[in-house]
């Protein structure tokens, strides 16, 4: 009779611990692909622009008014908004550009309540090329915005593309994740991606920002910024970005992940060369 209850209670602890399990996974998954949101405040340099309904833009004053000319279109990453290249943006304002910073889905302002490891970034980066009115256009993405970003560059109306801290392979990223939070928790969480991959309908193997980076033509300016000290994305992956797209690669030696703004005029120098080149050569 005491082993029956033993047993019992063995059976309901082992049922009890499965089930907070599976609690957990699904809780993991929902925090994986909806991020807490702060709105961002507009600085008065910007006006506001909509490329598609709902999705406000902060942007110069001629793209609002349909007379941009050279323009340098910005994504975030993940856990950011608009003001995160807003100082670069400023400055190339400054030097005669025009500029629009996108609110990434999932993020800041856009109404998509999920974020999209670089595929639903990279559909809202060719939604708002297509709107704009430009001469010439230059994308600049980091992170996940960067991935996002190699995934729109065969958009025929790109011309340049500047990318930071991106990731070519998102896979292998999902494994840096868990294991940055718990050793083996990529292993142990695995289920937490199957179940943020169903609800986006997305597979992370399938993301590969470097297939589409293969196919850049290499006659167009590209440059891909990433530190050797990245402990988030490898900085093997904009390595590999680099060599398939044939872009320079600009490694500063002492920046983490996103940090590589923090150079301050030599990154806007970097990302205002890309833009020269464009123009150079028409």
């Amino acid at each position: 009779m005491r082993q029956k209850k033993w047993f019992r209670r063995l059976v309901f602890f082992l049922c009890g611990l499965l089930a907070a399990y599976v609690f957990g996974c699904f809780a993991i998954a929902d925090m994986i692909i909806t991020r807490k949101r702060v709105p961002s405040i507009k600085p008065p340099q910007f006006s506001t622009w909509e490329p598609v309904s709902n999705i406000v833009a902060w942007t110069s004053p001629a793209v609002s008014e349909g007379k941009a000319k050279n323009l340098f279109i910005f994504a975030h990453g993940i856990k950011a908004d608009r003001t995160f290249f807003a100082n670069t943006a400023t400055v190339l304002m400054k030097r005669g550009y025009d500029v629009v910073l996108l609110p990434m889905p999932g993020h800041d302002v856009n109404p998509d309540p999920h974020i999209g490891f670089g595929v639903t970034e990279s559909k809202l980066i060719k939604q708002t090329i297509d709107a704009v009115k430009a001469d010439h256009i230059v994308l600049v993405g980091c992170s996940m915005g960067g991935a996002g970003t190699w995934l729109a560059s065969d958009h025929p109306r790109v011309d340049g593309v500047v990318t930071e801290s991106a990731y070519g392979r998102f896979e292998p990223i999902t494994h840096i994740w868990f294991n940055r939070v718990l050793t083996g928790g990529d292993i142990l969480f695995r289920p937490a991606v199957w179940i943020a991959s169903n609800k986006l309908g997305l597979n992370p193997s399938d993301i590969n920002p470097v297939e589409t980076a293969a196919k850049w033509d290499h006659k167009k300016p590209a440059l891909i910024i990433h530190g050797p000290i990245d402990s988030l994305i490898p900085y093997s992956q904009g390595q590999e970005l680099a060599k398939v797209s044939g872009a320079e690669l600009w490694s500063p030696e002492s920046r983490e992940h996103g940090k590589c703004q923090d150079e301050g005029d030599a990154y806007i120098d970097h990302v205002e060369s890309v833009m020269k080149r464009v123009l150079a050569s028409h």
